[in-house]
């Protein structure tokens, strides 16, 4: 069971050491997303249905204070998850996460002022991997968008603080990651 982000880390860095690692830096949509998907491409068809570590980062500007943001966030964590914005821990849940790829579990609001910001998603999985579809909506503009490379690319074109994506750096805001997928590519 994930009970804190210290405890996640040594995890990845026990299954980073002993071979059983894939990383996949080509996602350009959360939709559809399982381990097996993402991990049969850099394994080579050989991705795993059970006993699976997740970490995701999604970098993104935001180009107006005091915004509120909406994330929906339907993971397959059987054995919990968490969520951080920014480095501090905005949701977390220690039990099955998983709901059919419906769970609600780990979807939060956070109001955000102009700049970048980082989501982090961590979660473990002992069995079957249920693929899910990560949406978000700004300022209740009941307009849900799926997390993809094209609608966060959008964000970056409307902002004009944002500098070409991604010159953000990951270490101003995450200690000890390893490396992720993240957006924009």
């Amino acid at each position: 069971m994930i009970s804190n982000v210290a405890a996640f880390n040594q995890a990845i860095k026990t299954v980073k050491s002993s071979g059983g690692y894939c990383e996949n830096k080509k996602l350009t949509s959360m939709d559809k997303l399982s381990n097996r998907a993402i991990c049969s491409i850099a394994t080579r068809g050989k991705g795993s249905s059970k006993n699976i570590g997740f970490y995701y980062r999604i970098i993104f500007p935001v180009c107006t204070d005091n915004l509120t943001w909406k994330f929906r966030v339907p993971t397959d964590f059987g054995l919990g998850g968490m969520v951080l914005v920014d480095g501090k821990v905005v949701r977390q849940n220690k039990g099955d996460i998983w709901g059919n790829g419906k769970s609600t579990l780990l979807d939060f609001q956070v109001n955000l002022d102009r700049g970048m910001h980082i989501i982090e998603v961590k979660g473990a999985e002992s069995c079957c991997d249920g693929t899910t579809k990560w949406s978000f909506e700004v300022n209740n503009n009941g307009k849900w968008l799926s997390f993809t490379k094209a609608n966060f690319d959008n964000i970056w074109k409307t902002c004009p603080m944002a500098p070409k994506p991604p010159t953000v750096d990951p270490k101003k805001y995450c200690h000890n990651c390893v490396k992720t997928p993240s957006f924009p590519l």
